[in-house]
C-alpha cells in the first residue's frame, strides 16, 4: 500500500521484523504443547493400562486450559510467549490431581465395588491429599505475580495463568473425573460381552495387537509388583533403627549441600536472561571524540565489508551512522557522528551450523583491525531490558571530573584482567576538542551590546530562527527557518565573521567582541540522582555474565581504593541480575511460608507439614544437576523453574503422609512403621505416574530446537532434575522423619509450651471424613 503512493523509482520494503521470531516463538511452544499432552498420556496409559481410564485424564487437559481462557480474558491477557510458556508448564502439573483421583477409584473397583460407590469412596477418600497438593501448588506460583520490578512485569501473567489452571484441574479431578469413572469404567467382575458384527470382525482385527498388549501388562505388572516389595523393603530397612535412619537422613544432607555446592564451587554459572538465537547481532563502532561523519563512515564501511567476508550466515546489514547535528563547536562528532550502529541479520539457526555466539566471536577479533576504532558486539533478545545495555556494566560516581576520569581508567583496567571480559567501552572518560567564544564584555559595551545579543546571534547562526511562514500550493504552512549554511557553520573563520550589530553606521562582527579559546573537554557529561557518574560496559565471551560480574566486583573490592565521596555500583543488565534474583529468591521465601502455614491448617498439626517440607531441600540436588549436565546456568527463567518445582516435590511427601494417617485412624492395629510401609507400596503408583508424567511433559521443552528454545529450556532441566531426584530421595527420607516427628511429638509440644508459654497443636493423625474403609488392603503386603 505505502509503494503506491512513492514516487517513480522509490520502494519501500521491510528490513527488520522482530515479529517474526516472536511468532516462531509461539508456533515453537504450542507444538511443545502439543507433544507434552501426546507424551502425558502415553505415561498415564502405561500405569493405568486402561484406554478410558487416560482419556478420562487427558480430559482434564482441554478442560483446564479452555476454562483458563475465559480467566486471561478478563484479567486482559494475550495469547504469548510467557502465558503459552505457562500453559506448556501445567500439563504435567495439571494431571496430579485426576491421576491421584482415577488411580484410587480403580484401586478401589479391584476391591469388589461398582464404578459409582468406588468414584465416591476413592473421592472421598483422596480429597485433602488432592485439595492439599494443588493449594500448595497455588501457594508458590501467586508470589510470582506479585514480584516488583522488571520481574513482576514479566511474570504476572505467568503466575496467575498457572494459579488459575491448577486451581480448575482440581475442580475437574472432583467432578469431571470421578463421574466419567462411575459411568465409563468396568467393573473387574463383570463378564465380557461376546462381539457381534462389525464388533467382531474388528476384534479378530485387533487380535494381534491386544494379545502384545496383554502380553505387555503382565510383564509390566509383574515387574511394577516387584519394585513395589523392593521399595517396601527399603523403608523397613531405612526405619529399621537409629543408625539406619541416621544414614537417610546423612544422605539427604549430603544430597542438598551436593547441589548448592555446584553453585558455590562455579559449576553452574549464573546470568540475567540466557541468550536466545534469533540471528541477529549489533556491531557499535565508536570513533575517537571529535571524528566527523565522513570518518565515520569509512569505518563503518570497513566494518560492514568485514561481516559479510567473515559472516556468510548473513542475510541483510543495516548501518546507522552519526546522529545529531555536526557544527564546529561539537568538534565535527555533532553529539553522534563518531559513533554508529550495524545490525547483521543471520539466516535461521536450523540454516547455519554456527550459533550467533560463534559468529560474534569470530567478528569480534577482525573488527579490531578498522583504525581508531572501538568496537563492541551485542547479541540481542526478545526478552532484553533497556536499550543497548551491555552484558556487565558499571557507574563510577563523584563530583570532580579530573578524579572522576582517572579513577574510571583504573577501573578500566581492573576489568581487561577479568576472564570472559570482552569489548570494554570506557567512552565517558574520552576527552573532546572544543571551541568556546568568550563574549568580551569591556568591548561589547564600547559597541553597545549585550552578551544575551551577540549569544541570540550566534544561536540563529547555528541552529537557525524561525522567521516566518510560506503557504505552498496546497494551501499547507511551511516554516521558513533562517541559518548559515553547512559548510559556513563548520568553518570558524566565517563564523568570527558575521555581523553582530552596528554603531555608528559601522557593521561589527562576532570576532571583534569575543575571544577564541580552544580546549580538551569530557565528550560526554552524565548525572545519575544528581551526580556525576561515568559508565563502564564489557560484554562476555565464554562465561556467564553473572559469574564476570562476581569476579569484577571481587577485583575491584581488592585491587581499587577510592576516595571519600567517590565509589561504584553496578548498572543496566547487571543491576537487573541482582533485582531479578532478589526479588525471585523472596517470592519463593514467601512462598514457602505460606505452604507451610497452608498445610498447618490443613493438616491440623505443625509437625506433619514440616515433615513434607523436607523433600523441598533434597530436590536442589536435581535442579542444579540438571542445569550442570545439560551446560545451563542459573538465571531468571530456572529461578521460576526452581519455585515451580517447590510446589511439585511437596505432591509426593503429602501422598504419603496423607494415607499413613489415614491407615493408622482406619486401622487401630497398624503399627507407625506398618502404616508407613503400606502408604508407600500403595501410593507408589500414583506418584511415579505424576513423576513421570512432569518429566515426560518438559521434555519436549528441554529437546526443543525451535525459535526461543534457549529460554526455556532451562526452565525443563530445573523440573526434570529436581523431580527425579526428589522422588527418589523423598519415598525414603519423608517416612524417617514422619517417624522421628510421630515418636518424639510429645516432647516437641512439651517444648512448645515452655517457649510460647500455653498448649501448642500436638501432631495427630487427621480422620478422614466419608473415607472409605482401607482395611480391605492386603495387609499381608507390607
Amino acid at each position: 500500500e505505502l509503494n503506491a503512493d512513492l514516487p517513480a523509482g522509490a520502494e519501500m520494503t521491510i528490513a527488520l521484523d522482530d515479529s517474526e521470531f516472536t511468532r516462531r516463538s509461539i508456533e515453537a511452544v504450542i507444538d511443545d504443547l502439543i507433544l507434552a499432552v501426546l507424551i502425558t498420556g502415553l505415561v498415564i496409559l502405561l500405569f493405568l493400562h486402561n484406554i478410558r481410564s487416560t482419556f478420562i485424564v487427558l480430559l482434564a487437559i482441554p478442560v483446564s486450559l479452555i476454562s483458563t481462557f475465559a480467566i486471561m480474558w478478563m484479567m486482559g491477557f494475550s495469547l504469548n510467549v510467557l502465558t503459552l510458556l505457562a500453559l506448556t508448564l501445567t500439563i504435567g502439573i495439571l494431571v496430579d490431581d485426576s491421576i491421584v483421583v482415577i488411580e484410587n477409584i480403580e484401586r478401589h473397583m479391584k476391591m469388589g465395588k461398582k464404578p459409582w460407590k468406588a468414584a465416591l469412596d476413592g473421592r472421598m477418600e483422596i480429597g485433602l491429599a488432592a485439595i492439599t497438593i494443588t493449594l500448595v501448588d497455588v501457594a508458590i506460583y501467586v508470589p510470582i505475580a506479585f514480584t516488583e520490578g522488571t520481574v513482576g512485569q514479566f511474570f504476572r501473567s505467568y503466575g496467575v495463568t498457572i494459579a488459575s489452571t491448577v486451581l480448575l484441574s482440581l475442580f475437574v479431578s472432583f467432578t469431571l473425573t470421578p463421574m466419567l469413572a462411575a459411568l465409563w469404567l468396568k467393573p473387574e467382575t463383570e463378564e465380557k460381552k461376546e462381539a457381534r458384527g462389525l464388533g467382531k470382525v474388528f476384534h479378530w482385527i485387533m487380535w494381534p495387537v491386544n494379545k502384545v498388549w496383554n502380553g505387555f501388562i503382565v510383564i509390566w505388572e509383574k515387574a511394577f509388583d516387584a519394585l513395589a516389595n523392593l521399595y517396601a523393603r527399603t523403608i523397613r530397612l531405612a526405619l529399621k533403627n537409629v543408625v539406619t535412619q541416621t544414614l537417610v537422613i546423612l544422605l539427604a544432607v549430603g544430597a542438598t549441600v551436593a547441589g548448592f555446592m555446584m553453585i558455590k564451587a562455579g559449576m553452574v554459572g549464573s546470568e540475567f536472561l540466557p541468550q536466545e538465537d534469533d540471528g541477529k547481532i549489533t556491531v557499535n563502532i565508536e570513533m575517537p571524540a571529535g571524528t566527523n561523519l565522513d570518518a565515520t563512515d569509512q569505518a563503518v564501511r570497513q566494518a560492514e565489508q568485514i561481516v559479510l567476508d567473515n559472516a556468510p550466515e548473513t542475510v541483510f546489514i543495516i548501518s546507522n551512522i552519526g546522529s545529531g547535528t555536526s557544527s564546529f563547536f561539537s568538534g565535527g562528532g555533532g553529539g553522534g557522528a563518531n559513533k554508529a550502529t550495524l545490525t547483521v541479520q543471520l539466516v535461521d539457526k536450523n540454516h547455519r551450523d554456527r550459533s550467533t555466539i560463534e559468529v560474534a566471536d569470530a567478528l569480534r577479533e577482525e573488527l579490531k583491525q578498522i583504525p581508531e576504532a572501538t568496537s563492541s558486539i551485542m547479541l540481542s533478545s526478545v526478552f532484553s531490558v533497556g536499550s543497548g545495555s551491555a552484558a556487565v556494566e558499571l557507574q563510577v560516581y563523584g563530583d570532580d571530573p579530573a578524579v572522576l576520569a582517572d579513577l574510571a581508567n583504573q577501573v578500566e583496567a581492573v576489568m581487561r584482567t577479568v576472564p570472559g571480559a570482552v569489548d570494554i567501552i570506557n567512552s565517558d572518560a574520552a576527552q573532546a576538542p572544543e571551541a568556546q567564544l568568550v563574549v568580551d564584555r569591556e568591548m561589547a559595551t564600547n559597541q553597545g551590546l549585550t552578551p544575551a545579543q551577540v549569544g541570540m546571534t550566534l544561536r540563529t547562526a547555528l541552529n537557525g530562527a524561525e522567521v516566518g511562514t510560506y503557504k505552498d500550493a496546497n494551501g499547507d504552512d511551511l516554516d521558513i527557518i533562517l541559518r548559515m549554511d553547512e559548510a559556513s557553520r563548520n568553518n570558524m573563520e566565517s563564523l568570527l565573521d558575521i555581523p553582530v550589530g552596528y554603531n555608528n553606521q559601522q557593521q561589527i562582527r562576532l570576532g571583534q567582541v569575543t575571544k577564541l579559546t580552544r580546549k580538551q573537554s569530557p565528550a560526554i557529561i552524565n548525572r545519575t540522582d544528581r551526580q556525576r557518574t561515568m559508565t563502564l560496559s564489557a560484554g562476555v565471551s565464554g562465561r556467564p555474565s553473572g559469574d564476570v560480574m562476581a569476579d569484577l566486583g571481587a577485583a575491584l573490592d581488592a585491587q581499587m581504593e577510592f576516595p571519600a565521596g567517590y565509589g561504584y555500583n553496578f548498572s543496566g543488565m547487571s543491576e537487573s541480575q541482582t533485582t531479578a534474583f532478589k526479588s525471585l529468591i523472596q517470592a519463593l521465601v514467601l512462598g514457602i511460608l505460606f505452604m507451610y502455614i497452608l498445610m498447618v491448617a490443613l493438616f491440623q498439626s505443625w509437625l506433619h507439614p514440616v515433615t513434607i517440607m523436607t523433600s523441598l531441600p533434597v530436590a536442589t540436588v536435581g535442579a542444579f544437576g540438571g542445569l550442570y549436565l545439560f551446560g545451563m546456568t542459573l538465571n531468571i527463567f530456572s529461578l521460576l523453574g526452581i519455585i515451580l518445582l517447590m510446589g511439585i516435590v511437596t505432591k509426593n511427601a503429602i501422598l504419603l503422609v496423607d494415607f499413613t494417617n489415614e491407615l493408622r485412624a482406619e486401622n487401630k492395629d497398624y503399627s507407625r512403621k506398618r502404616a508407613l510401609v503400606e502408604a508407600g507400596r500403595l501410593r507408589l503408583r500414583p506418584i511415579l505416574m505424576t513423576t513421570f508424567a512432569i518429566v515426560g511433559a518438559m521434555t519436549p521443552i528441554l529437546l526443543s530446537q525451535g525459535a526461543g528454545s534457549e529460554v526455556r529450556a532451562p526452565l525443563a532441566a530445573v523440573l526434570i532434575g529436581g523431580s527425579l531426584t526428589s522422588t527418589l530421595l523423598t519415598l525414603i527420607l519423608v517416612p524417617v522423619v514422619y517417624n522421628f516427628f510421630d515418636s518424639t511429638g510429645g516432647m516437641i509440644s512439651s517444648l512448645f509450651r515452655k517457649l510460647f508459654g500455653g498448649s501448642a497443636p500436638e501432631p495427630q493423625v487427621a480422620p478422614q471424613s466419608g473415607a472409605a474403609s482401607v482395611s480391605q488392603a492386603k495387609p499381608e503386603a507390607a
